[in-house]
């Protein structure tokens, strides 16, 4: 888990100095001082930088005792970020202010907390929980409720609205997309530690996710997004029990969404840069397709474990099918083909070798209740 904790510390210090072309003069060291209007995205995507590095920190080391952990961990993740600032103010297209230091060790307190709840603490699973369900379903949420800015203007609430209400025609695609997620979740619930899953407690999970947008700022739901999430709820009752089935169907979902529309273009140069992506345009739509393919990726490794593959077998069989999507992306139009999936595939395999021990082959039910687990234990 240290190792994971120093990735994080070293994707961090690459985000905010990418594209690393540095200009020959510091702008004035006055500009971290100055007050500057920021959008719910900068906001957003600042204070999520940082939540890997609290939550990384406080799982993976024992001592000192929690308290002073969290102060060491807060205080770090302020100086790393102050550099960072400083750093940025000779990196061109960069906006280094001190506001945005606040911002990364408030995330770093946040993943702290988060670090310290028996849910989500890695220390103390045992041979047959894990950790990992919960925190993938977590991803799924954030990518569907982000950036967590409730809004209490009744004219955005009717505009978020507006498409549901409509009920025009639909791509099948995103039904596909929300069907096989929702259906991935129903699976991570079941495993999760102290999971009580029912379909019901997922018919309820999912409605609320779909209220709870319609209250987010910059949200907005969409038909494809309440057929497919009912259509998910449906399908755990029949395929939850099977890891194989759901793996399936999420991959098949992967690859569908990921060149729709199937329509061919001229070549599209391959970018070889890590996270290129992720480092233009909005910055809340990049956390957004950050935590959605996180979720779809990691969850698709931990469902193919669950099938009876090896951690290594399903991380290299995920990999090779983004790299295949990746690949084909350079005949589609309107895709950006690049390195960056099937680099997420092999983080996601990285903390699941960490947070999640698989059960024994004879206690393995993804749908199994946690009191008949512990009526086995008995």
């Amino acid at each position: 888990m240290r190792y994971l904790f120093l990735l994080a510390v070293l994707l961090i210090g690459y985000g905010s100095l990418y594209p690393f072309e540095f200009r020959g003069e510091y702008l004035p060291f006055r500009v971290l001082f100055e007050s500057r209007p920021a959008s719910p995205g900068d906001v957003f995507q600042n204070f999520a930088l940082f939540l890997p590095f609290g939550y990384l920190g406080m799982v993976a080391w024992r001592r000192p005792p929690r308290p002073l952990l969290f102060l060491i961990l807060v205080a770090s993740a302020a100086i790393y970020s102050t550099a960072l600032q400083v750093a940025q103010l000779c990196v061109p297209g960069r906006d280094p202010s001190l506001r945005d230091v606040v911002l990364n060790a408030l995330g770093a307190a946040a993943g702290a907390l988060v670090g310290v709840m028996p849910l989500f603490d890695v220390r103390r699973i045992g041979a047959r929980a894990r950790a990992a369900p919960w925190v993938l379903i977590g991803l799924w949420l954030a990518y569907r409720l982000s950036p967590f800015a409730p809004s209490i203007d009744l004219q955005e609430w009717k505009e978020s609205v507006k498409p549901l209400v409509a009920w025009r025609p639909f791509p099948w695609t995103g039904v596909l997309h929300d069907a096989a997620a929702w259906l991935g979740v129903a699976c991570l619930w079941a495993a999760a530690p102290a999971g009580r899953f029912s379909v019901r407690w997922l018919w309820a999970l999912a409605l609320a996710t779909l209220g709870l947008e319609v209250a987010i700022v910059d949200n907005v739901v969409f038909p494809a997004n309440a057929v497919g999430a009912l259509a998910g709820s449906a399908l755990a009752a029949c395929l939850g029990r099977r890891p194989a089935a759901v793996a399936a169907l999420l991959a098949a979902a992967i690859a569908v969404t990921g060149l729709a529309p199937l329509g061919t273009g001229a070549p599209q140069g391959f970018q070889w840069v890590p996270f290129g992506g992720f480092l233009h345009g909005s910055m809340l739509v990049n956390a957004q397709n950050f935590f959605e393919k996180a979720f779809l990726y990691g969850t698709l490794v931990w469902l193919l474990r669950e099938a009876g593959l090896g951690l290594a077998v399903a991380t290299l069989g995920t990999s090779a099918l983004l790299a295949g999507i990746e690949a084909l992306q350079t005949r589609v139009a309107g895709h950006t083909p690049e390195v960056t999936d099937p680099l997420l595939a092999l983080l996601a395999a990285l903390f699941l070798a960490v947070a999640d021990r698989p059960c024994p082959p004879e206690a393995r039910n993804p749908l199994e209740s946690g009191d008949e687990r512990r009526k086995e234990d008995l």
